[in-house]
This record gives structure tokens, C-alpha cells and sequence, in this order.
């Protein structure tokens, strides 16, 4: 039987003798595509820094639902028959998969909703200057070990030890599991914490080559009450991992809009009494204290859920037990790697501090940042649900040519996505930075210098999205080390970058245009590895159509090199009418003025030139007959 009459069979298709046949089935391990928000592995670039993507987080969800499936399909075998069971066990794990990503979903928008809300209370009542620049690099350190422990690399590492340990062996030996590793977490993180709290005490401003003591009298102060938070945030993302395993999603994907919140309302109580005291150092240390409470309520919230599910957790160390060393084993590769990247983050805060000669820098940096992370994050959002379990399962069938055709529709899907934000926001800096941020201790000048830095992340965003998309196709072939590798030579690129720019006029905002160069390196390093793995999987056109005709996902359907020209086009066709778009909505803030506050007619300027350009955007698609907006249409019926 000739190949053209049965395409569809594995002698036919060049990917029969790869060698992602051998690969084994997708499992949880493979679900982390970086670290989590939230906003966070070799998936980790410079530019995503100590915040986290949601994306990670919706990824875990889906992995779960993947690793739930037999146990929904065992539990239907109990009361249907084997033909029923066979029919069921599919619709039942999609739906599963489903309401986990939407309860994931949701508890991530309003987190991110509330991060933004929080960020521009603390813009107006604490501006910028030298107790924000304490208070931004103190946050940091804590937050770097809540992405090393407590997220990403953790979960991907418990969530499949649990349960296995829970199939295997029985609740009992799970929760021996989890109570050794939460022990071995505990005991490990409060003595870090402990150490490096007595460490700053010990130092001052000069040793550490800080030319102002009052900044280092508060950085000391803030990050002695932030210092607990490493303990009680990385043994919560264990409780939430474990939660995930019992089906329970709801509970930790709200956890830090709740965690927002109270954030928010230590902001309130600091600045509407003065019985804490007057001055910005003394208000932000209750910040700090707020945000300590609610990382605490995070960790007894799901600790409380946790025992009703039957983790009745104890004090123990078994480091010795073969299912605590491998969790260990699992979790040394990806927390080796994210080290090198969260210690990249701070040094960039460092390095500003340094080398920018007055204050500002620190504060001018992490409010730009932070203003880049929503997008980014969305954007993370929308394509991350679909698109990496399935790569993951097309690769562990040695499927590579729906890996392609995948990794390739996503990366168009993602241009259409991601370019109008990329220029809408380039063009509009000033203006979001006004509106949002400007007003009460935040002057207009604060406001341009956090624009200037947030105009260089712009260059940064469809770099950093499509190295996000392209790691991910990486991570379902099982190959965590080749991004690994680009990605630490990524640091470097990021750090000489970082070293010459900041010294130039570009000052702080070299930081960001750094962080553009280091990703535009990651990427097409990345990108050409990839391109010369995957040669030989875009088919010819005379078996295209039979084999699509056995391709359920929609995204993954296999391309001719007709297909992949279209592709370039297609992207081509979303950067100029982008750029039209940019056009449209900078001719219409030169007509209404320019944006430097938050007056009424200024937010109705803002909101009118959003929606200016997404008319004139989705117009132009509409008028080309673009395919996205076809599909579009198309999932909307």
C-alpha cells in the first residue's frame, strides 16, 4: 500500500522514526511552562522578572485534568459498562479540563484587576523617591523565593508525586508525602529567612556600595517585616498544588485577589490614620505588615481546606523516603535554572540603583514593569489554555507535524493578539501612565519617567509572547535544556546590555531596552534550533488533506508550504495594519491634546482612542477578510 493511499498511518509520516516516539505520555511534569502571577524556569526571561504568568497556572489546571482523567474514567467504569465508560471518559475529562481553566482564569483577572487597582493606590499615596526604591527592592527578594519554592517548579514536581503516591499507595502515604516536604520547606525557608535578616543588620549602606543610609534604614526595616513571607507563600503554593490534585481550583486561584485585597486595605488603614506614624517609611512598613497578613491568611485558608479534604498535616522530615527524593530530584533542575533568572531580576534592580545617579530609578523601573506585566499576562492567558497540552500530547505521539502546524497557527493567532497591543501601548504610554498612575505623591514628572521606561517594554512585548510560545513547544518534545541553555546566555546578553545602556541617557529605561535585546536574542536562538528539529514536518500538499481529516484540534492542523507562507503573511498583514492602527490613535490624541492627568475629559480621551483603534484594527481585518477574523466568527457561533 502506497503512502498517498494512507497518509494517516504512522509508516506513512516522517515523524514514524523520530524521536519523540519514544517520548512518554504527557504527564504533569511536563505542565510548568514557567513560572507562574500569576504574571513566572527556562521559560523565565529577563523581562518577565519576579512577576508571574497566569499562564503557568491555567497550564497546571489543564495538566491536573489530564492526570484526573483515569481516575473519572475508573469511577464511571464503576457504574456504566465498558462501552459507556469508553464514550464517557472523554467529554467528562474535557469538561473537567474546562472548568478548571475557567475557575483558574477568572481568579487570575481578578487578581490582575486588583494588582493594577492596588498599584495605582500606592502610586498616588506613596509616588516615588527613596522609601519606595526600599520598599520595591525589599518586596523583590521575598518574591524571588515564592517563584524558586512556590511556585511552578514546586507544583510540577508535587502534583504528579502526589498523586501517584495517592493511586499507589493510599491517602495515608499522600499525606505523609506532603507533610515531609511542607516540614522540609518550613524548617529549610525559615532558616534562610532568619539568616538573611540577621545579614542586613549587620551591614551598612557602604558595604554594599549604597550611597544613602536613610534608603538602607528603610530597605532593613521593610524587608524585617517582609521576611516571613518566604516561609508561609512557598509552603502555600504546596497547599495549592495538593488543593489541585482533589479537584479543588476555585479556592487557590483566589487566593491573591484576596491577597490583593488586603493589600489594598493596608494601604487605606496607613494612610487615613496617623497613629502609625506620618512619614512614607513608617505607612509602608503597615503596607508591609498587610501584605505579611495576607500571606498568612493564604497559607490558614488552605491549610483549613486541606484538612477537610483529609491532609491532616503534622510535623515530619523523611528526606530519606524515595517519593520525598523525587520530588526533590524533579524540582533541582527547574529551581537551578530560575535561580540564575530571579537573581537577574534583582541585580537589574541593583544595577539602577547603582549605577542612575539620584532616586527614582527603582520606583520609575517596577511601576513601568508592572504596567508591561498586564498585558503580557493576558496575553500569556489566551493562548497559553489551549496550546501547550496540546503540543505536549501531539509530541508525545511523535506527532510532529500537528506539533508544527500548532506551534505555527499559535504563533499567528499570537501576532494578532499581541502587535496592536505591542503599538497601541507604545503609543499611548504617556497617556496610560497619566491616567493611571499620576495624581496625589505621584508627579507629572515621576509619571513621564515611568513612560519613558514602559515605551522600551513595548519593544519587548511580542518578543517575549513568542518566546513564551516557541519555549513551549520545547517543553512538550521533554527538551527543558536547550532553552535553558539560550536563556542563560540570554542573562548575559541582559546583563552587558543592562551595564552599557543605564549608563547612557537613556538612564533606567536602557534597563528595559536591555531587557527587548535580551529576549530578541532568546527568541531567535531559540526559534533557529527549532527550525532546523522540526525540518521535514511541513508535508506536501498531496497528503495534506487526509491528514487533517484526523486532526481534532483545530489549531493543530498540519500545513503545506503553502500553509507556512501564509503564516508569514498573515503576520506581516497584523504588524501594518497595527501600525495603521497606532497611526489612527496618534492622530487622534494630536487632535483631543495630549493626555497629563486624570481629569474626566482626559480618561474620555484615553478610553475613546482604545476604542478608536479596535475599530480601526478589527476593520481592517474584517475589510481583508483576514482568516483570524474568520475564526474568530467562527468560535463565537
Amino acid at each position: 500500500m502506497n503512502e498517498r493511499e494512507t497518509p494517516s498511518t504512522e509508516a506513512s509520516t516522517p515523524e514514524a522514526s523520530s524521536p519523540l516516539r519514544k517520548a512518554p505520555r504527557f504527564t504533569l511534569a511536563a505542565s510548568w511552562d514557567g513560572p507562574a502571577d500569576s504574571d513566572e524556569s527556562a521559560a523565565l526571561d529577563p523581562v518577565s522578572g519576579a512577576y508571574a504568568a497566569a499562564a503557568a497556572i491555567t497550564m497546571r489546571a489543564e495538566a491536573i485534568a489530564e492526570v484526573q482523567a483515569p481516575i473519572e474514567s475508573a469511577s464511571d467504569s464503576a457504574t456504566n459498562s465498558p462501552g459507556e465508560t469508553s464514550k464517557g471518559a472523554v467529554p467528562a475529562k474535557r469538561a473537567s479540563t474546562l472548568r478548571a481553566a475557567i475557575k483558574v482564569a477568572s481568579g487570575t483577572l481578578l487578581s490582575r484587576v486588583l494588582g493594577l487597582s492596588r498599584d495605582i493606590a500606592t502610586a498616588f499615596f506613596f509616588g516615588m523617591g527613596v522609601a519606595m526604591d526600599a520598599f520595591f527592592i525589599a518586596f523583590l527578594i521575598p518574591n524571588l523565593f515564592r517563584k524558586l519554592f512556590g511556585e511552578g517548579a514546586l507544583s510540577a514536581a508535587v502534583i504528579p508525586a502526589v498523586t501517584e503516591e495517592r493511586e499507589k499507595n493510599g491517602q495515608d502515604a499522600a499525606v505523609r508525602l506532603v507533610s515531609s516536604v511542607a516540614t522540609a520547606l518550613f524548617v529549610f525557608l525559615s532558616v534562610i529567612a532568619a539568616i538573611s535578616v540577621a545579614a542586613i543588620w549587620m551591614l551598612d549602606a557602604s558595604t554594599i556600595g549604597m550611597d544613602d543610609p536613610e534608603k538602607w534604614d528603610a530597605f532593613r526595616r521593610f524587608f524585617t517585616v517582609l521576611a516571613p513571607m518566604v516561609v508561609f507563600l512557598c509552603v502555600g503554593g504546596l497547599q495549592a498544588g495538593v488543593l489541585n490534585t482533589t479537584g479543588s481550583f476555585g479556592l487557590p486561584s483566589v487566593m491573591p485577589a484576596l491577597h490583593n485585597l488586603i493589600w489594598l486595605g493596608g494601604i487605606i488603614l496607613a494612610v487615613s490614620t496617623d497613629v502609625f506614624g506620618e512619614s512614607k517609611v513608617e505607612r509602608l512598613t503597615v503596607v508591609c505588615a498587610a501584605i505579611l497578613l495576607g500571606t498568612l491568611v493564604q497559607w490558614s485558608m488552605q491549610g483549613v481546606a486541606l484538612y477537610r479534604k483529609g491532609y491532616k498535616l503534622r510535623p515530619r522530615l523523611r528526606l530519606g523516603e524515595p517519593a520525598v527524593m523525587g520530588v526533590w530530584k524533579a524540582m533541582a533542575p527547574t529551581v537551578l535554572a530560575l535561580a540564575v533568572f530571579q537573581i537577574n531580576t534583582l541585580l537589574d534592580l541593583v544595577i539602577a540603583e547603582w549605577f542612575v545617579p539620584g532616586d527614582k530609578a527603582v520606583s520609575a523601573y517596577s511601576y513601568a514593569n508592572r504596567l508591561f506585566q498586564f498585558p503580557l499576562g493576558i496575553v500569556s492567558i489566551a493562548l497559553g489554555t489551549a496550546i501547550f497540552p496540546m503540543l505536549a500530547r501531539y509530541a508525545a505521539r511523535g506527532e510532529v507535524y500537528k506539533v508544527t502546524g500548532g506551534l505555527l497557527n499559535g504563533v499567528r493567532l499570537l501576532g494578532f493578539i499581541v502587535f496592536p497591543a505591542a503599538v497601541g501601548l507604545a503609543v499611548l504610554n504617556e497617556s496610560v501612565v497619566f491616567v493611571l498612575l499620576s495624581g496625589g505623591e505621584f508627579t507629572p514628572d515621576d509619571a513621564m519617567r515611568t513612560a519613558r521606561v514602559l515605551l522600551f517594554f513595548t519593544l519587548a512585548l511580542p518578543l517575549v509572547s513568542a518566546m513564551q510560545l516557541v519555549t513551549k513547544a520545547f517543553y512538550a518534545m521533554r527538551d527543558t535544556k536547550t532553552p535553558t541553555r539560550i536563556a542563560l546566555m540570554a542573562v548575559a546578553v541582559n546583563l552587558l546590555a543592562n551595564l552599557v545602556l543605564v549608563q547612557t541617557p537613556l538612564q533606567e529605561a536602557g534597563l528595559a531596552f536591555g531587557s527587548a535585546i535580551s529576549a530578541l536574542f532568546n527568541l531567535t536562538a531559540l526559534a533557529l534550533i527549532l527550525r532546523k528539529r522540526m525540518k521535514g514536518s511541513i508535508i506536501e500538499s498531496v497528503r495534506l488533506e487526509a491528514a487533517r481529516a484526523v486532526t481534532s484540534d483545530r489549531i493543530a492542523m498540519p500545513l503545506s508550504p503553502s500553509g507556512v507562507r501564509a503564516t508569514k503573511l498573515s503576520l506581516l498583514r497584523s504588524f501594518g495594519f497595527a501600525a495603521l492602527m497606532g497611526a489612527g490613535v496618534f492622530a487622534m490624541l494630536e487632535v483631543f491634546g495630549p493626555i497629563r492627568g486624570r481629569s474626566t475629559h482626559e480618561i474620555a480621551t484615553l478610553i475613546g482612542a482604545i476604542a478608536c483603534g479596535v475599530v480601526i484594527y478589527a476593520a481592517l481585518h474584517i475589510i481583508a477578510r483576514s482568516t483570524e477574523i474568520r475564526e474568530f466568527r467562527r468560535q463565537a457561533a
